[in-house]
This record gives C-alpha cells, structure tokens and sequence, in this order.
C-alpha cells in the first residue's frame, strides 16, 4: 500500500490503466518489501480456497452487490481478493470484478466468487486507484478512444512520481 501525506509526492509503478480518470498504482518505493507481502498473501490464499471445504464454507451467495469485498478464482485456478466492479443483472452468472492488489479488472463466472475469509481481511490492498488532478477530456465529459490509447501507452508498466492530493 501507499502511506503518504497530503501534497506529499510518492514513486509509484503504473500497474492497471482505464483511463486517465482510473487508473491503478504500487507503492515503488516498499517495491519488493510489497512484492514479497504479497507473494505471501497469494500463496496463503491459494491454500486456503485450494480446500474444497474451505471453497464450500466461504461460497458467496447473490445478490451481489458493487463493491463487497470477496475472493474469485481466475482461468489458472488462481484466488486473488478482489471487489466486485459491476453489480450484474439479477439473471447474469458473469461478475465484473477488480482485484484489490493489482488493480485488475476481469469477468468471472459466479460460481468462481467466494466470501473473503476473516484472516485475509486484515492485509492492505497494494493497489491504489488514482486520477488525473485538474485534468479534463476535452470535450467535458468522457475521454476518447484515441487520448484513452495515447495514455495507456505512454504511462503503462513505468515508475513515476505522484503527488497525493487526497486521501
């Protein structure tokens, strides 16, 4: 995660890009402090939702609602923390998620969500979403494909400096 103060400028590494207006950053300077916390964090929840008892006692059950915190299984039998991004339809077995730690975002079927368990509550999301500060589209209201492109490209898997302008 990133500990900072107010106006306080931090290294950052540009992890997951939306757009300007979303886009996901790591902590550069605890970089492999970070790494290491959360190679840690993955091996223990591989381990723990590998158990078909602990998968069936933590299954998540609908509604679903955006922003509840969970645990999904990805394509590579993978469990990562994750939120869910999107709040689908009452008839959908497909929930957009974003993981928590890498900023991530991804579909997933419903039967691949599990309630998150107490113990992997207390670990910090290592990803941070941020924003452009005073930067607008042009036209006001979303940004295009092109300038959404133009960034993603410019600014992707780099390290930078970032100012904290909220908290």
């Amino acid at each position: 995660g990133i500990n900072a103060e107010y106006g306080e400028f931090v290294i950052v590494y540009i992890n997951a890009i939306y757009s300007p207006n979303e886009f996901y950053v790591l902590n550069a300077k605890n970089s492999s402090a970070d790494m290491e916390e959360h190679r840690n964090l993955n091996l223990r929840l591989n381990g723990f939702y590998s158990s078909r008892a602990n998968r069936g006692k933590h299954y998540l059950a609908k509604p679903y609602k955006r922003n509840q915190l969970c645990v999904y299984c990805d394509e590579k039998n993978r469990y990562h923390r994750a939120v869910i991004d999107v709040e689908p339809s009452v008839n959908s077995d497909i929930v957009s998620v974003r993981q928590i730690d890498t900023g991530f975002k991804s579909e997933t079927a419903s039967s691949s969500l599990y309630r998150i368990a107490d113990e992997f509550k207390k670990y910090k999301c290592f990803a941070r979403r941020c924003t452009l500060c005073d930067v607008r589209p042009f036209n006001g209201t979303s940004w295009d494909p092109k300038s959404q492109e133009v960034f993603g490209t410019k600014q992707a898997e780099k390290l930078d400096f970032a100012k904290v302008m909220s908290l």
